[in-house]
């Protein structure tokens, strides 16, 4: 099947694949690019390099930094941290991202030290800001539907405050280029980078929910405790999932079909079950807070539709959408005619009844009976 053969081929990197200028011994910044686009294009594990380059839009670099624009084989590099990760656990990748000495630059947390009023210094913010707003939990608070939380007034509720930001800026302190020295002028763009702990706030830390983090913990602890902070909070999932749905399913998701999912759980609570009533809409709206699907593919493919719900349910969203993209196909195909004359042909196709067709249902037209057999096999 597509998608099993597709999550176990291993992982093509891009850094391996940047090739010299031509009659030079380095690479640029267009070679860099010319690897990219030979792997996006030709490369056997595409479902893991479409979800690694949704996955660049949301946790951005970019060449357009001063000290980034000499630095392609370390931008690939960072962009194998993405190619790796595709189909793992997104705490896993947000810690990789968080050493990585790319990002560390580019939203400048590398040398980030502890606050010293004598020395007028003060712990740098961006990278704390950015992923809370960027990269996690986006700046209001959520439903597990992706609609905004209200207050009694109709207003939103921000997900964190200045003080919030703060704190994580003295999490995110005491790490550097890996070396023997702090913030030594020639920086390791390619290693993970190395805590520092002189350099590191030990005061305690108030974070997100009310969680403090102890004193004297080290740049490691802390940096573990912080994450799984962030990671815990309920806007995660939502925000996103939403956002790979818009990359790799439609870009706009939100439908009335998929947003009165959130108006029936508020009047009819959490015990009533929410399903689907079409194949093609199902991952959006599982995204947005739904509990399945009544499917009519599940009639000639019930295995990938089990394990498409499976996926959803336990919130592997990056998984699920990989699923849905080779289904989607069978889906469209199975209702180019009214139903269920398109899954009572694919059904005999299987063998699991007569080609015949009764009133009122009538036989495929030869191309409709092409597309089904067609997307059938593709899905196995």
């Amino acid at each position: 099947q597509w998608l099993d053969k597709q999550l176990a081929l291993p992982a093509t990197l891009h850094m391996p694949n940047v090739p010299d200028v031509i009659e030079k011994s380095h690479p640029s910044h267009y070679t860099r690019v010319e690897a990219w686009l030979q792997i996006a294009l030709t490369k056997p594990d595409q479902l893991r390099q479409r979800v690694a380059f949704a996955l660049s839009e949301i946790l951005v670099t970019s060449m357009h930094h001063p000290n980034l624009d000499t630095a392609p084989l370390e931008l690939a590099n960072y962009y194998d941290i993405l190619v790796r990760n595709a189909f793992g656990n997104y705490r896993d990748m947000l810690e990789e991202v968080a050493k990585s000495p790319v990002m560390g630059v580019y939203l400048s947390h590398m040398s980030n030290e502890k606050p010293d009023p004598a020395r007028n210094i003060r712990s740098d913010e961006n990278f704390a800001r950015e992923v809370l707003q960027l990269f996690t939990i986006g700046l209001v608070q959520l439903n597990e539907d992706g609609t905004e939380i209200l207050d009694k007034q109709g207003n939103t509720i921000p997900s964190y405050d200045q003080n919030t930001i703060e704190a994580f800026a003295r999490v995110f302190t005491g790490w550097s280029s890996p070396g023997e020295y702090w913030n030594r002028k020639k920086k390791d763009l390619l290693n993970p980078m190395q805590a520092f702990e002189e350099y590191h706030d030990t005061a305690p830390k108030k974070l997100l929910n009310n969680v403090v983090l102890p004193a004297n913990q080290t740049a490691q602890q802390d940096l573990t405790a912080a994450l799984d902070n962030i990671f815990q909070h309920q806007n995660v999932a939502p925000f996103i999932s939403k956002q790979l749905i818009q990359r790799l399913v439609t870009s706009n998701p939100s439908t009335e079909y998929v947003a009165r999912v959130s108006r029936e759980r508020l009047l009819l609570g959490d015990s009533f079950c929410h399903l689907s009533g079409e194949d093609g809409t199902a991952l959006a709206y599982n995204a947005q807070g739904g509990d399945g699907c009544i499917s009519v593919t599940a009639n000639v493919a019930p295995k990938l539709c089990a394990e498409f719900q499976k996926a959803c349910t336990a919130g592997n969203y990056v998984q699920a959408l990989g699923m849905h993209e080779n289904l989607m196909p069978l889906h469209i195909a199975l209702f180019l005619e009214p139903s269920p004359a398109g899954t009572k042909y694919a059904a005999s196709l299987l063998g699991l009844c007569e080609a015949e067709a009764r009133l009122p249902v009538v036989p495929l037209n030869k191309s409709t009976a092409e597309r089904v057999e067609a997307a059938l096999k593709d899905v196995g």
